[in-house]
């Protein structure tokens, strides 16, 4: 039985503009289906589809499900919810689209974003602001960057290359650097201090991550004179794009050339380093310990290292419609599973008690479970107002799931309210290889 028109129609139309920027900032125009068509044809373009999944003829419902997984992640907002259809066949096929897409997603968050820009008197505002547009990284200016750098005009060529590669030339252009421990997920952009080096030539660039060793310490204990080390400060930035639940660096996995060629030595290589990751920010802060250095060493050739890392894939919403009626339900998004698992009264609060179990975390609510308390929760009353949470508790929590009660202030009620969960839908374990050379020490 074909979907109803009205199901899709109404989906693709609260989502269409959302779902034409992701199409242009992570697929691009050359995965699209139709490339050519404009923003607004998008919505309607897969609603046909969606219909044709149903076809009377296999080839054209075969037809129907190849286009639809080529147009690429930015259309899984458009495709409608798998309780919404009646056909059983729509309903697998749209399974098999969406899981295809959500990996493809998950690919597209350990790539770097890519920047062009042909800029011929362009100010900067105007250009950041079209790297937005291009990346979905957000930039802000700081305190102290003057309105006239703001409008200074900008002459730069850059064509398909990676973010912070594109970045890094811009901020040298205007004497700019970046500060990244503010609560705000953006790259705050401020002015470099007098003297300070260039930023472009001084980093590793590897996928959406930049690496930069920013400080060398060198010291010993006088009272154990055979203690003693080197300390390799790296500055870690990612795309504000993202949001790492985790990174850690096994020593063993650290290796260190002196100018001779010569092997340095990690201080402990059982020990793993987990930086820490304050929320908002943009970058992390990792020293990498090596055993006393030579006094011929004057600068280490290599630094190289694999770390390791959990990033959200994008996030999916879990709806729960007439929640008091709902108790026990269960809804899947990609590995997510969220339960609806309880709803009481507790004193003048209105009690919701939720499970968010994912198939694969690598430890991500076990050790880091502190993203999870930042995803979006709230009510919808029977007038379609929103209402947030007052509280929030953690009832349980493993390796695989965890257990959240929301506390909210309903004096109304909760007939026919629906609760909205968002939650990323996968979480991906990422290895990223990084080499730094060149590293004078002091």
């Amino acid at each position: 039985m074909p979907v109803a028109r009205s199901q899709a129609k109404t989906a693709a139309g609260q989502v269409a503009h959302t779902a034409a920027l992701m199409l242009g900032v992570l697929v691009g125009p050359l995965e699209a289906a139709t490339p050519a068509d404009p923003p607004d044809s998008l919505p309607s373009a897969v609603e046909q589809l969606v219909e044709q999944l149903d076809a009377d003829q296999l080839s054209d419902r075969e037809v129907a499900e190849r286009k639809l997984a080529e147009m690429g992640p930015g259309i899984l907002s458009l495709l409608p919810a798998g309780d919404s259809v009646q056909s059983a066949e729509v309903r697998h096929r749209l399974s098999r689209i969406r899981s295809q897409l959500q990996r493809a997603r998950s690919d597209l968050a350990e790539r770097a974003s890519r920047v062009s820009l042909n800029a011929h008197r362009v100010p900067l505002s105007e250009a950041m602001a079209d790297i937005e547009r291009q990346t979905a990284n957000k930039a802000v200016f700081g305190q102290g960057v003057p309105e006239q750098t703001k409008r200074a005009p900008m002459d730069i060529a850059l064509q398909d290359v990676p973010y912070w590669l594109a970045m890094d030339q811009i901020l040298d252009l205007h004497a700019l650097t970046t500060y990244h421990f503010s609560r705000d997920p953006a790259l705050i952009l401020v002015p470099a201090a007098p003297g300070q080096a260039s930023r472009y030539g001084r980093a590793c660039y590897a996928g959406p991550f930049r690496f930069e060793a920013v400080r060398v310490d060198a010291f010993r204990e006088l009272r154990q004179p055979d203690r003693g080390g080197t300390r390799i400060q790296l500055e870690i930035a990612w795309e504000p794009r993202l949001a790492p639940i985790s990174m850690s660096q096994p020593l063993k996995e650290v290796q260190a050339l002196g100018e001779d060629g010569s092997r340095l030595q990690v201080s402990d290589p059982e020990v793993v380093l987990a930086p820490s990751l304050p929320s908002g920010s943009t970058a992390a802060e990792l020293r990498i310990p090596l055993k006393p250095l030579p006094r011929t060493t004057t600068t280490i050739k290599k630094l190289s290292g694999l770390l390791r890392v959990l990033l959200p894939g994008a996030a999916e919403t879990f709806r729960f419609s007439d929640v008091q009626s709902v108790v026990g339900q269960q809804i899947r998004r990609g590995n997510a599973l969220v339960t609806l698992e309880n709803v009481r009264k507790n004193n003048a609060l209105w009690e919701i008690r939720i499970g968010v179990r994912y198939r694969r975390t690598s430890g991500a609510l076990e050790s880091h479970r502190g993203w999870i308390y930042g995803n979006e929760c709230f009510l919808l009353d029977a007038s379609g107002e929103r209402v947030d949470f007052a509280g929030l508790e953690t009832t349980r929590q493993s390796e695989f799931e965890v257990g959240l009660a929301y506390l909210f202030d309903l004096p109304a009620g909760l007939t026919k309210a629906t609760l909205v969960y968002r939650a990323p839908g996968t979480i991906v374990e990422s290895a990223i290889r990084y080499e730094l050379s060149g590293i004078r020490l002091p």
